[in-house]
């Protein structure tokens, strides 16, 4: 059985998962500037630019939905971007995950650990027992880190987005496959070894 308690303020490695109904103005306000962001929004399901007022009004939506969740992650004093699980099923311990990292925050191998820690949260913090998903098959070093962590493909589904048919992966991951090799997944060395095996990869992980 998932509980999850709203007002607390999570540990994960590292990082650190503040709940959006417990941010401040101003951290909501940032939060919005970049999931509005070009390079962010481009890779969702709404790619549309969510107005402050609409924000507001989601967010205090969430003070009463007991089905999805939406937290603030940052690193020490650096917030470097956002993760939420919708379509919590609370006993099952299944949810979907989705997830953003601050635009001045991709690159540079920091998606790798903001995904490891995303994934630590979820299933060592909060006791999921599985995730699943879609990702936009161009967002390539998503695509790759999913893989990676041992997520499993499902199927793929296309979405019309502005207009234009978009193709997504579906995959899963449980928390059994995750916990493999837990620690190696860690080692840098083995992820530049899986990304040259990989010829598409690109410097955005």
């Amino acid at each position: 059985m998932i509980t999850i308690d709203k007002k607390a303020t999570y540990k994960a490695g590292d990082f650190v998962f503040k709940n959006y109904i417990n941010m401040t103005e101003a951290e909501s306000r940032q939060i919005l500037e970049w999931r509005n962001d070009p390079s962010v929004r481009k890779n969702m399901y709404n790619t549309g630019i969510i107005p402050w007022e609409n924000h507001q009004t989601f967010i205090e939506s969430l003070k009463e939905r007991t089905d999805r969740f939406y937290w603030q992650v940052s690193n020490g004093d650096v917030v470097c971007g956002s993760v939420n699980l919708v379509d919590v099923n609370h006993e099952t311990g299944r949810a979907e995950l989705g997830y953003f990292m601050a635009p001045d925050q991709l690159g540079g191998g920091k998606g790798f650990y903001f995904i490891f820690s995303l994934l630590e949260f979820a299933f060592d913090v909060l006791y999921f027992e599985s995730l699943y998903g879609a990702t936009n098959v161009e967002n390539r070093s998503a695509t790759l880190l999913d893989e990676y962590f041992g997520f499993k493909k499902t199927g793929e589904k296309t979405l019309v987005i502005d207009g234009k048919p978009t193709l997504f992966a579906e995959h899963i991951l449980t928390k059994e496959d995750f916990e493999q090799d837990k620690s190696e997944k860690l080692d840098v060395e083995r992820l530049l070894l899986f990304l040259r095996k990989n010829k598409k990869a690109n410097k955005t992980v």
